[in-house]
């Protein structure tokens, strides 16, 4: 396969170096997802009386008297597929993929995930006054692909043994997204049937993302001839990037954590049996760019250069890396009704407000990547990648039944659903999101001050053929075109990447098992 010379190769990257933050990314997003339940029992909401409440709204914990304790491990399985559609490799610059000459094989997804939730609340031995402590992980996101660590070995080749190139490199190899939330709450009652509640949350962030670039359509038609076409092996730069809430100070050894948590509630009692509840939910970021997270590190981005980019003499290019993202405001509002014969009903519904900053550029809704160091320097990687695009606000709501036929036992049942976080034309391996349809059946056995709960939900996804939102040949365009903004419209809204078209397929089975303890 015939590779492009150094002269071609240097005056591309210099052309591509005022626009590369918004052309050359990859569709990934490894922004984290809130857990429609995450305290992670099917008994807990707005309105509840749970140590969960810490979480949904810490006007509930209220309604704890004595000390109450709860320990809460939640295992998360993945299951589904993906199937690509098939690519013109090479396809003209202003060509549509349609001649479809590179199919690929099915992917499959299995994923194997945990979180956790520990907490405790105390009343003073006071009616009017309860405190309560928390460590949770609400926020995580984790995928990874199967071959993803053997092809990674493979330096720039793109290929792992038996020539294997995984379908989905060019969206995503793997991720892991975690945020460690450390929560103190307050609840004052204002009366007997009001409650006003306050918490505060340090949270530690860190993340690891790992995907491939396709470094042929930011050089053009010369480098897409070069490379032998569209996701061409030889074309393929490895992009591995971790990092964290970063020093406490600037360039010191001590790490940090990522931000501040605020959230604030009430509780209403209006009649007697009847329980409303709403809250919201902020974070703001302690290392921030443009008033956004950042977790960073100083040599933990790793860059394997495609065959492409051999003559810059960077293999591997290891330099610094900070992820940039927003962790969204949680809206949420309950209705908790006790009725005869031990029956209770719940209810509540929820926003969450992914990609809604509205910051007037595509870069301040998605998630960003940006690079220093050798491998900026080199010329290898832009000093900016824009992934994740597509992100919306996303709506859920869940109606649950609770009973307790004899006093040592509860029943639960909920159902719920929950729109998607992504736009439907941008669902990829990374973006693996959409409307849900969800069902939970949860025990509780209690014995004096002594708790056991378990639960197991199902999450379906309703996800189907995708046409894609993304095209390559949009960002070949624009180079060959010098950039003009006449042909630049869709690369600039972060368009012109790898295909996503394909059909895709998800369930999730969340297996929770909880231990109370109540003084």
């Amino acid at each position: 396969m015939r590779r492009a010379p150094a002269v071609v190769l240097a005056p591309s990257l210099a052309r591509l170096a005022g626009l590369a933050c918004l052309l050359l990314g990859a569709s990934a997003d490894a922004v984290p997802r809130l857990a429609l339940r995450p305290g992670g029992t099917a008994f807990e909401g707005p309105t509840d009386p749970e140590v969960t409440s810490l979480w949904w709204n810490p006007a509930a914990i209220s309604q704890l008297r004595g000390a109450h304790l709860l320990v809460d491990g939640q295992l998360l399985l993945s299951q589904g597929s993906i199937d690509r559609s098939p690519i013109c490799a090479a396809a003209s610059a202003t060509g549509p993929l349609s001649c479809a000459d590179r199919s690929f094989p099915r992917t499959p997804v299995s994923d194997l995930g945990w979180t956790g939730f520990a907490g405790v609340t105390w009343d003073f031995r006071q009616e009017n006054l309860a405190i309560g402590f928390a460590v949770s992980m609400p926020w995580e996101q984790h995928r990874s692909f199967a071959g993803a660590d053997n092809a990674d070995a493979i330096a720039g080749s793109g290929r792992g043994p038996n020539g294997y190139q995984l379908p989905v490199a060019y969206q995503l190899r793997s991720q892991d997204f975690r945020t460690l939330y450390f929560t103190l709450g307050l609840a004052v009652k204002l009366s007997q049937r009001l409650s006003f509640g306050a918490a505060v949350s340090v949270v530690d962030s860190w993340a690891s993302i790992a995907f491939d670039r396709d470094t042929a359509p930011g050089l053009g038609s010369t480098g897409l001839a070069a490379a032998g076409g569209y996701e061409s092996p030889s074309a393929a730069q490895k992009v591995k990037v971790s990092a964290d809430g970063g020093p406490l100070w600037s360039g010191g050894p001590i790490p940090s954590p990522s931000g501040l948590g605020i959230s604030v509630g009430l509780m209403a009692q209006p009649v007697d049996g009847i329980f409303l509840g709403a809250s919201w939910q902020r974070m703001f970021p302690f290392n921030s760019t443009g008033g956004r997270f950042t977790l960073s590190r100083a040599t933990l981005a790793t860059i394997n250069p495609s065959s492409l980019q051999e003559a810059l003499g960077c293999s591997p290019c290891t330099g610094g890396a900070a992820i940039v993202f927003d962790l969204p405001d949680v809206w949420s509002i309950g209705l908790r009704v006790v009725l005869p014969h031990n029956f209770e009903i719940a209810t509540w519904g929820r926003v969450v407000v992914y990609g809604n900053y509205s910051r007037g550029s595509a870069a301040d809704d998605a998630l960003v990547i940006d690079f220093s160091g050798a491998p900026v320097q080199k010329g290898v990687v832009p000093g900016r990648l824009v992934l994740g695009r597509g992100l919306q606000p996303a709506v859920a709501g869940e109606l649950g039944v609770r009973w307790r036929p004899v006093a040592a036992l509860r029943l639960g049942l909920s159902i719920a659903t929950e729109s998607s976080s992504v736009g439907q034309q941008f669902v990829s391996a990374a973006a693996l999101d959409g409307p849900k349809l969800d069902g939970m059946l949860a025990a509780e056995v209690r014995l004096r001050w002594f708790r056991l709960m378990a639960g197991y939900a199902l999450t379906g996804y309703f996800l189907g053929t995708i046409g894609g939102g993304y095209d390559p040949t949009a960002t070949t365009t624009c180079v060959d075109k010098s950039y003009s903004l006449d042909y630049c419209t869709k690369a600039l809204r972060g368009e012109g990447l790898p295909s996503n078209a394909g059909s895709y397929s998800l369930l999730d089975h969340r297996f929770s098992l909880a231990l109370g303890f109540d003084y």
